[in-house]
């Protein structure tokens, strides 16, 4: 009997596979070894502020880290992991995730920063980037709050199990889970085709999942992005990477407390003459709520609802309600939407989006930040594409959008091979 444990209130969810849950006593013990991708900035540092995390949550016992190349030496990972001898191992990502299942040594395994789950990995402890369903769809009732309808498509041999925890989710908040099953990406164009054709634009939303299988960045994608937008259909992902392209939001996680949470599944996982003995599928403490960021660049908390604040009375509260909205000049909407073709004539010649946003300020009175006008200027050119083009909504399978994008973007650094 598998007992599986799953952490509510928070971005990622956690499973055990054991059916009974160790706490290990605190103390002196054996080191910790941590393996992380190479990567270059912005994205080595989730890696160093996970491995910060763990180095936290171990307190005064010791973590030993080893970033790894694209193409790690299998015999030098081993030799130094035995020279090392932890008493447990993390493994963040996948280049390091596979190279310690290649190398096969005893020592017990956690496993991070990956799309993981029990249906995937059955063996290990972990903390998943699976997203919580309950905060996506928590998340949608404040940004949308008259959609009662949600369509998703998923793969079943991968996505089962954050299925499972939707459908009671859903319910819970209102809303109507529309699931339509994909094994491969031919079968999810023909499956996203459909949703596009049925869903209401006035009460439903589509989900993205995070996985690359059935939702190809470069087919699949633009298209369903540029459809919902074309329609009014609010569209949110578990993937932040979904956010530039046209999103209304993503939520990502914590990183700091995801490295405490994965030092106190090593903790567990280790071996210890010490050990407490508690009931299967027991809930530990949580911890802060992720950030999540919308379409125009925004971070904020992740709360379901916020209480009014008892300090304002409450004629004054009714009186905001009452209020008419002012008038003035046009929004940094318009005035983005107004010079657009010579923001992308400007980013031809070279110029970068904080340049743009100087000069915005100066002549035209722009007062947004530089996100926010990265964001305009990429949905502004997504309508502007998706009216020009008749035949966008009639989602050919496999047949890619052609992007007219400018000829420079702002340089994100290396993505990880994770």
């Amino acid at each position: 009997m598998r007992d599986v444990a799953i952490e509510r209130g928070r971005y990622w969810l956690s499973w055990w596979d054991d059916g009974l849950v160790f706490v290990v006593a605190r103390g002196a013990g054996a080191a910790i070894a941590a393996l992380y991708p190479q990567a270059d900035a912005p994205y080595r540092q989730i890696f160093v502020d996970i491995v910060t995390g763990i180095e936290r949550g171990m307190g005064t016992e010791p973590v030993h880290a080893r970033e790894l190349s694209d193409v790690p030496d299998a015999a030098a990972v081993r030799h130094w992991l035995e020279g090392q001898s932890p008493s447990a191992a993390i493994t963040l990502g996948r280049v390091a995730t596979e190279i310690y299942e290649k190398i096969g040594l005893p020592f017990p395994q956690v496993v991070g920063a990956l799309d993981v789950s029990p249906q995937t990995r059955p063996n290990v402890a972990g903390v998943s980037l699976a997203v919580d369903p309950s905060l996506l769809f928590a998340t949608l009732r404040q940004l949308a709050p008259s959609r009662r309808r949600v369509w998703a498509v998923f793969d079943p041999a991968y996505d089962g199990w954050p299925m499972e925890l939707a459908r009671p989710a859903a319910v819970a908040l209102g809303l109507r889970l529309e699931l339509r099953e994909a094994g491969d990406l031919r079968a999810s164009v023909r499956e996203f085709r459909r949703i596009l054709e049925d869903a209401d634009p006035k009460t439903d939303a589509l989900w993205l999942l995070a996985d690359t299988r059935i939702i190809h960045s470069e087919t699949v994608l633009p298209l369903v992005i540029e459809n919902g937008w074309q329609r009014r259909l609010p569209v949110f992902s578990n993937s932040l990477q979904h956010i530039r392209r046209g999103v209304l939001f993503a939520l990502y996680p914590d990183n700091l407390l995801l490295g405490r949470r994965l030092a106190e599944l090593a903790g567990r996982a280790r071996p210890h003459r010490n050990l407490a003995r508690s009931q299967p599928g027991a809930q530990f403490e949580s911890g802060r709520r992720p950030g999540r960021r919308t379409g125009a660049g925004r971070r904020r908390g992740c709360a379901v609802s916020a209480p009014a604040d008892r300090g304002i009375p409450e004629r004054a509260r009714a009186a905001f309600g009452d209020a008419k909205r002012p008038s003035g000049g046009a929004s940094n909407w318009d005035k983005v939407r107004s010079v657009l073709d010579q923001i992308h004539a400007k980013r031809a010649e070279g110029w970068s989006y904080d340049e743009i946003r100087r000069a915005l300020a100066k002549t035209v009175g722009f007062t947004g930040t530089l996100q926010i006008l990265y964001a305009y200027v990429n949905r502004l050119t997504v309508e502007r594409r998706a009216a020009a083009t008749a035949d966008v909504a009639a989602l050919t399978p496999m047949e890619p959008v052609r992007h007219d994008r400018p000829a420079s973007r702002p340089q994100s650094g290396k993505k990880p091979s994770v």
